[in-house]
């Protein structure tokens, strides 16, 4: 009875060691209600192209950035939001328009820039094509959008936009409407109803199914109603049936069908989703996920779990209507009725051998020939698991019977003759032959007890880390045990407890213990000369007095592990520097080890991390790094040959390679996902894409900026900084909350940066930039102060323009009194004038009567009366036209040849350019002159044939007058005027000249005179004035 039971026991152990030699199953996050989730039945998933994960839900529309959920609800009384909390899917198009279709009405479209939905339904013109709970949208091969609901088949019209039932034209009536629909690699659309397959050919504009099948396509064959139908990349359909648990594969190329029967207990099963590796998902309604691989042609089961934390949760016996996602990352989502699981292939670095059953373990070698490795537990069941160096289960050795002591291991050691020894809870040493499988226990009064740890020296000395006696040495000709406990000065006891040593050399041991500090062993004074103890009030000291392991580091340095932290030791100076690690949640540090590139990793009671000594920037590693349980023994970490760690865990043990972790692509680049203004939330987006300036008003200066990089491998893990240009002098740590803000912010131009690092050190490739611009109030405004300058400009100008105008008003006074003053000089000059010309004339007509000539003088007076007239009429004005002056003048002429002695002849002359209608010019201003030309140089003409000839003409902006005689001259006119003694005298060519003067004083009409001798004979002058017209003197 004995050996059956010890037989039965052996399988059990070895079944139990076994399945905890297999890695432990892949790990899932959830979200559920507790974590955010508006409510845990989730209907659909998609990742938008800028990232963002949106789930469709029985309770609203959410979005999700890898941090925060963003909720969009029912709001019945606003027609731009949604009007029912049951969302059935969600689609975001190549055009990236966000579709939503909820299960109970309208199918709607999101302006994701405003947050307004805009309701097909809403805006339907034909009641024919309103929308019933929709079910699916796609996106053909040429870009249309499809829409299935419950009443069937609708495709949007870009015309109308509006979506136009198309069940009859595809003839899918009756049992022939779809229920499910899909889209091939090709683009064409794929249905699923009560009567069969369907395909819509986008190009052909035609239906293939059972009965209209050309090509003989034995996808259309299948006896069993299809439920689900997936696509693969190549060239490929996948389905699931009703009531089989067979998978099938229809090759389009080889027109073939393929079966795969499972292996489940439900006939329930859907194919409903593929991973980024194309390996297909079904789910099976009672036992949850199978996987299978093409590559290698298996299935894996991943089954329901909802008692484990990091399994697969759903609802046993309805795990069928999973709705999937596989995000740009890798990660596969899961949507049920229990919330949704999370899982990534391919971010998989640790391999967890354990379950939550498991047992601690205790000790770690390989063998250096085989690459063996060798597993002691914790366990009266556990004994030694031997694996091979792919850790495959080998072998498994038993000391004892069960529950007995002997099988419950402290360490492992391998002697210089390869056995390995096993110290036990029963108090002794188990030894293993591995070449022969031999198993034998060793008994030794001195080194009876728990043994922590054993080493051999270089000279075969076997050093012994003892529970209760301390030291102890094995000598390796005699085989003596000896053991060193005799304690310090500083030690209140005997040295017990020694769970780890390091050999320095041949003449100093350096050995940590559970509470009494740290200790240093002189081998050749075999004793221990320092214990480093805690002080709290020292520095310098030690961070604990138990030490879990000694790590050497460089010649002079050495890494403790303590339950204080990480220590670093100067072997020199004897004193302690503690490793400040920034993001250790555990200082109870187990064990440390040293990678090829200098990385440390520690294992904790409490976590797993990576640390830069350098920096003391600190990495942790968890469950969605495959650690399903992250508490560790205080036992060394093992490297294999090939370069892997093995490390003891409370519940199995875990194996990892350093150089795989790291190697990652840059995270993406940081989103800004919610800018708000006291808490005012705000559209941002296009802000950040366009890099345009947001602007803000003075008083909105109160901000919160949120942020992601909508990366969710590991979410959290993430760390941002960020900075805001003109406020932050450099990069500041964001929160765990991922938001930035700030306060009373001034007026001016702003640019907020964010950017993130991943775990492992690797930043995001860029940096998102938003430009923000905040408005002064005006009166901090450069135009403002620009207003007040000129203002006070204006003014300062007002008052001098007033001073100068005053002066300018003074002076306009005094010229305006001159010119009163030379007006009516003029106008007396004139009147000297018009009596001296009055005074020639009656001398005339009194010279007639004399002569007793009455037809001349009536003649004369007759002209004189008509000359007088027009001299009144021109001397009203102080400016005439040329024609009237003629006029005068040629009458004065006429009257002058009459009472002339010697008949003389005139001319005027005014060339076509000059109208000498509009042209002015001073009132009697020709008359002296040709008066001086008759009686200076005509009268005293010995001949007759006198003339005068006026030219009238214009030379630019000048008139010109020239009065040309062919009198005696201005030389001869002097001599005879001198000899003649008369009392009367000329005085109009003077008076002219005073004239010209004041008209050019006042008009400014640059008026001149010239006088010149004829070539042969007589006078002439030339009369310069300026070109003037009515217009011109009116202006």
């Amino acid at each position: 009875m004995y050996e059956v039971r010890h037989i039965l026991f052996g399988l059990l152990c070895l079944l139990s060691i076994t399945a905890q030699a297999q890695p432990a199953g892949n790990v899932f996050a959830h979200f559920t209600e507790e974590k955010g989730l508006a409510c845990d039945q989730v209907q659909g998933f998609c990742q938008d192209a800028q990232g963002y994960i949106w789930i469709a839900t029985l309770c609203g529309l959410q979005r999700y950035d890898g941090y925060r959920f963003f909720t969009y609800r029912q709001d019945l009384h606003n027609p731009d939001a949604l009007q029912t909390d049951y969302v059935s899917t969600v689609f975001e198009d190549s055009k990236r328009r966000l579709w939503v279709g909820t299960g109970s009405e309208s199918a709607y479209l999101l302006d994701r820039s405003t947050g307004k939905f805009y309701s097909f339904n809403a805006h339907c013109t034909n009641k024919n094509n309103l929308t019933t709970g929709v079910i699916k949208f796609v996106e053909d091969g040429r870009g249309d959008i499809w829409m299935l609901d419950k009443t069937g088949l609708l495709k949007l019209n870009n015309d109308t936009h509006q979506f136009e039932n198309v069940n009859a034209l595809l003839g899918m009536t009756g049992a022939a409407r779809p229920v499910v629909l899909e889209r091939d690699p090709q683009g064409n659309l794929w249905l699923i109803s009560a009567a069969g397959l369907t395909c819509y050919d986008i190009r052909e504009h035609r239906c293939y199914d059972k009965a209209h099948n050309p090509s003989g396509l034995q996808v259309f064959n299948l006896r069993q109603p299809v439920t689900g139908l997936l696509f693969d990349d190549d060239r490929g359909a996948w389905l699931s049936t009703e009531d089989t648990a067979t998978l099938y594969r229809f090759d389009f190329r080889e027109n073939k069908m393929q079966t795969y029967p499972l292996e489940v207990h439900s006939n329930v099963v859907n194919v409903f989703g593929k991973d980024h590796k194309g390996h297909i998902l079904v789910s099976a309604s009672n036992e949850g996920l199978i996987i299978f691989d093409e590559v290698s042609g298996t299935f894996s089961r991943m089954p329901l779990d909802n008692n484990d934390p990091y399994g697969l949760h759903g609802e046993t016996g309805n795990f069928v209507n999973v709705h999937t996602l596989t995000d740009r990352e890798g990660n596969v989502w899961l949507g049920t009725d229990n919330g949704i699981d999370v899982l990534n292939f391919r971010k998989r670095y640790f391999y967890y051998y354990g379950t939550a059953s498991s047992d601690p373990t205790e000790g770690l070698l390989q063998t250096p020939a085989d690459k063996d490795i060798y597993v002691a537990s914790y366990s009266t069941h556990g004994g030694i698991l031997r694996l091979d160096s792919n850790l495959r289960v080998k072998k498994k050795y038993f000391f004892a019977k069960p529950e007995d002591l002997r099988n419950q291991l402290w360490c492992l050691y391998r002697d210089e003759n390869g056995r390995i020894w096993a110290p036990n809870q029963d108090r002794t040493i188990g030894v293993l032959d591995p070449s022969t499988g031999r198993l034998s226990i060793q008994a030794d009064s001195v080194l009876k007890g728990c043994i922590h740890t054993l080493q051999r020296d270089g000279q075969g000395n076997v050093w012994i880390g003892h529970w209760s006696k301390g030291l102890l040495r094995i000598d390796p000709y005699t085989h003596r045990s000896q053991a060193f406990s005799r304690p310090t000065a500083n030690l209140s006891g005997p040295v017990k407890n020694v769970t780890t040593f390091y050999l320095d050399g041949d003449s100093v041991i350096w050995a940590g213990t559970i509470s009494q500090g740290f200790l240093r062993f002189d081998r050749r004074k075999e004793v221990f000369t320092d214990a480093f103890l805690f002080d709290q009030k020292n520095n310098a000291s030690i961070s604990s007095n138990t030490v879990t392991q000694v790590l050497p580091y460089n010649r002079d340095t050495l890494l403790l592990a303590t339950w204080g932290g990480i220590d670093i030791f100067d072997k020199k100076t004897k004193t302690f520097r503690s490793l400040t690690v920034k993001g250790l949640t555990s200082t109870y540090v187990q064990a440390l080890a040293l990678d090829r590139q200098g990385r440390l990793w520690a294992s904790c009671i409490n976590g797993f991390f990576r640390i830069d000594v350098h920096t003391g920037e600190t990495t942790a590693y968890d469950a969605g790094d495959g650690i399903m349980y992250s508490s560790f023994e205080y036992r060394p970490f093992l490297q294999l040959a090939d370069g892997r760690f093995m490390v003891a865990a409370t519940k199995g043990f875990m194996v990892f390679h350093p150089d795989s972790i790291g190697r990652e692509e840059a995270p993406p680049d940081v989103t800004i996902t919610r800018f708000a203004v006291y808490d005012r939330g705000m559209d941002i987006d296009t802000f950040v894409d366009h890099s345009r300036p947001l602007v803000l008003t003075y008083l909105d200066n109160n901000l919160n900026i949120e942020f992601s990089a909508l990366q969710y491998s590991t979410p959290g893990k993430m760390r941002y900084y960020y900075q805001l240009q003109g406020v932050d002098k450099g990069w500041v740590t964001a929160g765990k909350d991922q938001t930035a803000r700030y306060n009373q912010l001034e007026s001016g131009h702003y640019v907020f940066m964010v950017k993130c690092v991943d775990r492992n050190g690797v930043a995001s490739r860029g940096v998102t930039l938003l430009p923000i611009y905040i408005v002064p109030p005006f009166w901090r405004t450069w135009w403002f102060f620009t207003g007040l300058a000129l203002l006070a400009m204006a003014a300062v100008f007002g008052v001098a323009r007033w001073i100068d105008n005053r002066k300018k008003e003074k002076e306009m006074l005094r010229l305006t009194y001159d010119r009163k003053i030379a007006v009516m000089e003029m106008n007396t000059l004139r009147a000297q004038m018009n009596p001296h010309f009055l005074f020639n004339s009656l001398n005339s007509i009194n010279t007639f009567i004399l002569k007793n000539d009455q037809e001349n003088a009536s003649d004369y007076l007759t002209k004189f009366s008509r000359l007088v007239r027009l001299i009144l009429d021109n001397s009203r004005t102080e400016w005439v036209t040329l024609d009237n002056e003629l006029r005068a003048l040629e009458l004065y002429i006429e009257l002058e040849t009459l009472r002339f002695d010697k008949p003389f002849a005139y001319a005027i002359h005014v060339d076509p350019a000059v109208d000498r209608t509009h042209v002015v010019v001073p009132p009697l201003i020709i008359q002296p002159y040709v008066e001086n030309a008759i009686w200076h140089g005509l009268l005293h003409r010995k001949r007759a044939g006198g003339r005068i000839v006026i030219d009238v003409w214009r030379n630019g902006e000048a008139l010109m007058i020239k009065i040309a005689d062919n009198g005696v001259g201005r030389a001869a006119a002097a001599r005879l005027e001198s000899k003649r003694d008369s009392p009367y005298k000329s005085h109009g060519m003077k008076i002219t000249a005073e004239r010209l003067a004041v008209v050019n004083e006042v008009y400014k009409v640059n008026a001149a005179v010239s006088v010149e001798d004829a070539s042969e004979s007589g006078t002439e002058v030339l009369l310069t004035i300026q070109y003037r017209t009515h217009a011109g003197i009116n202006s």
